[in-house]
């Protein structure tokens, strides 16, 4: 019995941290996606920008 315990402890703690690991790198693109998407844009305009400015 002590050996299912602990066998099913493994397997939890092992399920958790691949969720949590997923979890981390699904959200991860959603910021990458948002940073090429808005990023990149900004900072063309702001070069840009700096260079009409002098």
């Amino acid at each position: 019995m002590k050996l299912v315990f602990s066998l099913l402890l493994i397997f939890g703690v092992v399920w958790l941290v691949m969720f949590i690991g997923s979890l981390v790198g699904y959200l991860g693109l959603i910021f990458l996606r948002i940073f090429v998407i808005f990023g990149i844009p900004a900072l063309v305009i702001g070069s840009v920008y700096k260079m009409l400015k002098r």
